[in-house]
């Protein structure tokens, strides 16, 4: 081996030492579980216990807010999440997935990413309540590469089927917010999904003619030990996405009886992605990928 390959070789020796030792010592503390080694295998990124994640995803759903409800009087924030979705919009699977804000108005849905680096939207996309034609949730699974990942009750999430209209709209970041259109009745639709072994599109929807329904894939964040310090109590990732189909169909139909009668079509519980359908969209590359990101770190 080279001269640069011992350097290359003894940094990133030296970095997974430390980590390893930071890990354990913290462990030891009491600052975190044992499941911190879980959920690096399941991510291959560390974190910082002495960082808050949720004082982050607090001040993003914060600024969210402000620039994203342009007539704060005409419109009421209902409720606001920071959930996982895929790296394209109007897919179920396109990696990475990446973590964004999710603002529930009572007029409209709005899924914000961010500039996490600068804490600035990069761009986010709004969905008028009335174009929804119907709201999934349950088993999300993602990938199979780890145990966790395959776990059912940790991977749950809910998908929005809409059909884009003039209030749907998506703005992209440059140095200011610009709009991007949202295909409308018969037009062609900008993002496929992706191609290859790393990205597919699975949505089942239904089509009329003439309409080209869209979708926003939303997956719960799995708790981890920061989440479970700041809300012991917090719901179980199962019971956090029906809680939230719960919110946009009554934020869509309101309190009314016949409102509720139509909630109820609306909203279905079965699986986006189930393991079986996970294991056999897992391509080659991807476990290949894994496997070498593991031998760097093993």
């Amino acid at each position: 081996m080279n001269d640069f390959g011992l350097t290359i070789s003894r940094y990133y020796s030296n970095m997974v030492n430390d980590f390893f030792s930071q890990a354990v010592i913290d462990m030891l503390l009491g600052n975190v579980s044992w499941k911190v080694f879980e959920d690096f295998e399941s991510t291959m990124k560390t974190t910082d216990p002495g960082i808050s994640v949720q004082s982050g995803r607090e001040a993003a759903i914060e600024t969210c807010t402000k620039i994203v409800i342009q007539e704060p009087d005409k419109e009421d924030l209902i409720h606001a999440w920071t959930m996982l979705v895929p790296n394209q919009e109007n897919t179920l699977r396109t990696l990475p997935f990446e973590e964004a804000v999710v603002l529930l108005t009572d007029t409209a849905l709005y899924c914000c990413r961010m500039d996490w680096g600068t804490e600035k939207i990069a761009r986010y996309e709004k969905i008028d309540l009335r174009s929804v034609k119907n709201i999934k949730w349950g088993v999300y699974v993602t990938s199979t590469l780890t145990e966790r990942q395959m776990t059912e009750d940790v991977n749950q999430g809910l998908v929005i089927r809409y059909t884009p209209g003039k209030g749907d709209v998506v703005r992209v970041n440059t140095r200011s917010l610009g709009n991007y259109h949202v295909p409308e009745e018969g037009e062609r639709q900008g993002v496929d999904g992706g191609t290859g072994v790393l990205s597919w599109m699975a949505a089942s929807v239904t089509r009329q003619p003439g309409v080209q329904d869209r979708v926003m894939a939303l997956k719960v964040v799995p708790p981890d030990d920061d989440d479970l310090r700041v809300s012991p109590n917090a719901g179980k990732p199962g019971q956090i996405a029906e809680s939230i189909a719960d919110e946009v169909r009554r934020a869509i139909v309101g309190g009314t009886q016949f409102g509720e009668q139509r909630g109820k079509e609306i909203v279905e519980h079965s699986d986006i992605i189930s393991v079986a359908e996970a294991k056999k969209r897992t391509g080659y590359i991807e476990q290949v990928s894994h496997s070498l990101k593991r031998l760097v770190w093993a």
